[in-house]
């Protein structure tokens, strides 16, 4: 899981384009016209990875099905620029940390949780006290990319089918269903998703 503080620059070439790419299939209006600026960026996780470890991102690489070179290369290519600047990441449970790291975000920031493919290695009864425990953070954006049948209360909004894909959502509400690694993009509804 990734806590994301809005407004602390990426790292970008020459160009101002990134050295990593996700080429995703999206449509020309849910493309947003600018990025947020990250002030300050913290992960939770079991037993984090550090992406300065060789090691650790030769294990990483072993995670990706052989056949995917270029999953592959984005990896190597993500994993050198987040070893020069890596985040801050806390090695623990995010039911007990989540609320500490919100706390301790800097004043004036818009604070966004954003996870992807985290909740379904929870059991139910945990995932819905995750839930209880975001939908009491008035001031917080909740982004969440996970698969259909991990958050049934979002899933039965969908007015689509996902067929395979994630959904992304916002505070609870689905905004998007994606390919599972950002391949693709189709919007649900209007084009002020993220507002």
């Amino acid at each position: 899981m990734e806590l994301v503080i809005l407004n602390r620059a990426t790292q970008t070439n020459e160009a101002g384009r990134s050295a990593v790419e996700l080429p995703c299939l999206i449509d020309a209006d849910s493309v947003p016209d600018k990025l947020p600026h990250v002030v300050s960026r913290v992960g939770i996780d079991l037993n984090p990875v550090d992406l300065r470890d060789p090691t650790q991102v030769e294990w990483l690489e072993t995670l990706i099905w052989p056949e995917h070179d270029e999953r592959r290369r984005r990896l190597r290519v993500a994993a050198g620029l987040v070893a020069e600047d890596p985040p801050r990441l806390v090695k623990g449970d995010l039911l007990d940390n989540i609320s500490v790291l919100i706390a301790e975000a800097p004043e004036d920031s818009h604070v966004v949780v954003f996870h992807s493919a985290v909740l379904l290695y929870l059991e139910p009864g945990r995932r819905d006290q995750f839930i209880e425990l975001m939908n009491s953070f008035s001031e917080v954006m909740w982004i969440s990319n996970e698969g259909e049948d991990v958050l049934p209360a979002v899933a039965s909004q969908i007015p689509m089918s996902v067929n395979g894909r994630t959904v992304l959502s916002v505070n609870g509400r689905p905004h998007a269903v994606v390919g599972p690694h950002g391949q693709s993009f189709e919007r649900i509804g209007s084009s002020d998703t993220f507002t």
